[in-house]
């Protein structure tokens, strides 16, 4: 034990050191699939410590993927847990992008660089799941006949989309 007295007109001072192990974060992922429209739309992105931690531990996020910020999903860039605490969390949400058909998209989440712990584990992926149809083609034609040897010998077959898509769409003709 420590006893501190204090003599007449003498001050004493106790300096304790801090020689903790700085902690060690991890991400995780709630779901590693959203949705673009119904169903899970969103989920939880979870910064880990390897223990408690006397000290905030600011944990900045690298995004990457096929996914657009902004146009694709929404994330905060910084996850802060609180001295004392093991994990603290942000919401990553889709958003949709109506009536844009396209392929399914990826976000890739990293941690940047930490501050007051480090960085260890493997980045985490979610997969935006596409929620618009596919368009349908409506075909029409020109001259509903033509002639063989004479006169019209061709028409135009035109291919009309019912929604805008960020794929090519092929048509085959039997």
């Amino acid at each position: 034990g420590v006893t501190i007295g204090s003599a007449a007109g003498v001050s004493q001072s106790v300096t304790f050191l801090y020689d903790d192990d700085i902690a060690t974060v991890t991400l995780s992922v709630g779901d590693s699939s959203i949705n673009e429209k119904v169903g899970t739309t969103s989920t939880l992105v979870t910064a880990t410590l390897s223990a408690v931690s006397a000290k905030a531990v600011t944990v900045p996020l690298s995004k990457g993927g096929t996914a657009t910020e902004t146009a694709d999903y929404t994330l905060n860039g910084t996850v802060t847990i609180s001295a004392g605490s093991l994990s603290a969390f942000v919401t990553l949400s889709a958003k949709d992008d109506t009536p844009l058909d396209e392929v399914d998209e990826t976000v890739l989440i990293t941690i940047a660089a930490v501050t007051n712990g480090t960085a260890t584990g493997t980045p985490q992926t979610v997969t935006i799941v596409d929620g618009d149809d596919e368009p349908t083609v409506t075909l029409s034609v020109g001259a509903a006949s033509i002639n063989e040897k004479t006169g019209t010998t061709s028409t135009k077959v035109t291919a009309t989309l019912s929604a805008v898509s960020s794929m090519v769409v092929t048509v085959t003709l039997v």
